[in-house]
């Protein structure tokens, strides 16, 4: 017999589970130096335990696993598309369009969310 306290929302996903060794809604956060070449660039490839690509397009947990960025002084008006491609359990984040010119690095920050 196995005891535990389960709470879930409306729509029936467990929001809390004392039952299971479930890690903290907070999973990754940290920062990424990407080097900008002509605007664009990549950073290397960051681990996030769970994080699907999905096939067929459109990932399959989209709603589960989440990441938020957020950047220094350079970001905001001078980038016009940043955002993240989807991997298994990794994302990278991509940067394109930059108007700050050819050879340029800045600093991006990330937080992965388990929602």
């Amino acid at each position: 017999m196995a005891y535990g306290l389960q709470v879930f929302n409306s729509s029936g996903q467990t929001i809390l589970d004392s039952t299971s060794d479930k890690q903290g809604i907070g999973q990754v956060s940290g920062s990424v130096s990407i080097s900008l070449t002509n605007g664009n660039g990549n950073s290397s490839s960051i681990s996030f335990p769970g994080m699907t690509s999905g096939t067929s397009g459109t990932p399959a947990n989209t709603d589960t696993y989440d990441v938020f960025l957020y950047g220094d002084t350079h970001t905001g008006n001078n980038l016009s598309d940043i955002g993240i491609t989807r991997g298994e359990d990794s994302f990278i984040i991509n940067v394109s369009n930059s108007t700050l010119g050819a050879n340029v690095s800045i600093i991006v920050y990330y937080v992965g969310l388990e929602v």
